[in-house]
């Protein structure tokens, strides 16, 4: 039963999963580091892109989490300009988080990779509708969604960060487990 000390016993090495943690969550502390460093308005936003891209294909070698990273962290900030620009009106907001967690939501049907992209595109869009912002800071030329939303993922460049260590480790990573 639930209660028995064997029901909570490690069922594997934990090392590998341990490692993966650990490789994942760099790009969030480096991140963070800079937007602490560079003091500026965005402040947060690199770190929070960095944190919702790094749950896509978590599972995955580097090399595979690589490619996942790279498609899903333009639409994430897609996905954080479409909040920016859906959350002035109550009802635009329900309608577009109602559409794209509907599209999500069938990914589900697809694997279970796309399903967790999907729910990180979602979790963007969520997190954009719920910071005031103005519809002017959506300008993609200008990247304002992200720094002033504080979503990160507004521009790609938070959400960038995973993809960038899944590429320089994957070198590193044990070749005696089949990818």
């Amino acid at each position: 039963m639930i209660w028995e000390r064997e029901s909570w016993r490690l069922r594997g090495e934990a090392y590998p999963n341990l490692r993966r943690g650990a490789l994942t969550a760099v790009p969030v502390g480096l991140a963070s580091l800079l937007d602490l460093k560079t003091g500026a308005e965005s402040s947060g936003a690199l770190a929070s892109g960095a944190l919702i891209a790094g749950f896509v294909a978590f599972d995955a070698p580097a090399r595979i989490r690589f490619v996942w990273q790279l498609v899903a962290a333009p639409v994430i900030g897609l996905a954080a300009g479409l909040g920016v620009l859906s959350s002035q009106y109550a009802a635009l907001a329900v309608v577009v988080m109602a559409v794209v967690g509907i599209a999500a939501g069938l990914c589900v049907a697809v694997s279970p990779r796309l399903a967790i992209a999907a729910m990180m595109v979602v979790l963007a869009l969520l997190i954009v509708q719920g910071v005031s912002a103005d519809s002017a800071d959506a300008a993609p030329a200008e990247s304002a969604a992200a720094r002033r939303a504080g979503a990160g993922a507004g521009d790609g460049r938070g959400a960038a960060a995973g993809p960038l260590l899944s590429a320089r480790v994957d070198p590193l990573r044990p070749r005696d487990r089949a990818a």
